[in-house]
């Protein structure tokens, strides 16, 4: 019976043991599985956002250099023309289609000169290279008489429509 009972308390050691054992291990297991998912979805959420990083930066720069560019060359065309103009030479514009032209005229305190004298005259300068209408012009030419003196200025009729006369 003694040799029995050891023999019993024993196995029962070994099979605590090795239950114990088994445990340990699984734990370890599960902890190292954890910590590496936990590492693989750092460094996945990590790379998403270097990407996207990268991809907002890339997009940036491209949109910055196209209207640079854009400016640039605005700059450019406006510094032709002013070069022109000081020089005493114009370079008449070329348009692939007749432009349209309407007058605006708008008279105060003044008697002397009237709407159909402004659009002779304004016809007369432009000829045949532009053509009259009133209802969707490319261009506006806005005249305005105070007293004795004329303001004269060219509109884009884009620009006229969105800023619906303000200070014109």
């Amino acid at each position: 019976e003694k040799t029995e009972e050891k023999t019993e308390e024993k196995t029962e050691e070994k099979t605590e043991e090795k239950t114990e054992e088994k445990t340990e291990e699984k734990t370890e297991e599960k902890t190292e599985e954890k910590t590496e998912e936990k590492t693989e979805e750092k460094t996945e959420e990590k790379t998403e956002e270097k990407t996207e990083e990268k991809t907002e930066e890339k997009t940036e720069e491209k949109t910055e250099e196209k209207t640079e560019e854009k400016t640039e060359e605005k700059i450019e065309e406006k510094t032709e023309t002013a070069e022109n103009t000081e020089s005493g030479e114009q370079k008449p514009q070329e348009f692939k289609t007749v432009p349209k032209y309407s007058i605006m005229y708008r008279g105060r305190s003044n008697e002397e000169l009237h709407r159909e004298d402004l659009q002779k005259v304004c016809g007369g300068l432009i000829g045949r290279a532009g053509r009259v209408d009133h209802k969707q012009p490319t261009y506006i030419i806005a005249a305005e008489i105070i007293k004795t003196i004329c303001a004269v200025t060219v509109i884009e009729n884009e620009n006229y429509i969105k800023f619906k006369k303000f200070n014109v």
